[in-house]
């Protein structure tokens, strides 16, 4: 009966003495694969990544270009830059619509880098002008030149600054732009 006693107190001795490694061998590897998947936090300050501020830096210059965008095809200013002597209103209307499209078609990749409102903007300002164009140019007489549809429009610019998106739309581009400074 001793032996017996004996033997089962050798074998409870080693059992728990096998529990316990396994325990801490388990306990210590979960530690270990833990301490590798989460690494500890750093205490020094992380600088800004190189991409965060190219990305910054390609934001602006997209608000720069549809800024001069709408410039370009600001009514006033396309008006002066393309003359319509000589040529017939519808020739004329057909020469400034094209234009405003191709200035458009130009910069259509920096909705990659601006805010949905600012394009959105910039997209209806673009609409807009040639709406007030085709709308101008359609109620003069067939026989009228382009100098006249050039007129009709800075007269409608001058009387009628509420008329075009023009100050709104560059209004938003300098808003977003700011936001990045």
């Amino acid at each position: 009966m001793l032996n017996d006693n004996l033997l089962f107190a050798g074998l409870a001795s080693i059992i728990l003495t096998v529990g316990l490694y396994l325990f801490f061998w388990f306990r210590d590897k979960k530690q270990l694969q833990s301490a590798v998947e989460t690494p500890a936090p750093s205490t020094a300050p992380v600088p800004e990544p190189v991409r965060d501020r190219e990305m910054v830096r390609l934001q602006l210059q997209a608000y720069e270009r549809l800024i001069l965008l709408t410039e370009r095809i600001a009514l006033h200013n396309i008006v002066h830059r393309i003359p319509g002597e000589g040529l017939p209103h519808r020739e004329y209307a057909g020469l400034l619509i094209g234009q405003i499209r191709s200035e458009a078609e130009h910069n259509i990749t920096q909705q990659v880098y601006v805010t949905d409102a600012a394009w959105d903007a910039v997209q209806r300002y673009r609409e807009q002008n040639v709406f007030i164009i085709g709308n101008l140019s359609s109620a003069l007489p067939a026989e009228a030149d382009g100098r006249q549809l050039a007129g009709m429009i800075l007269e409608l610019m001058q009387t009628d600054p509420g008329a075009s998106l023009y100050p709104v739309v560059l209004d938003v581009l300098r808003y977003e732009a700011r936001k990045l400074l």
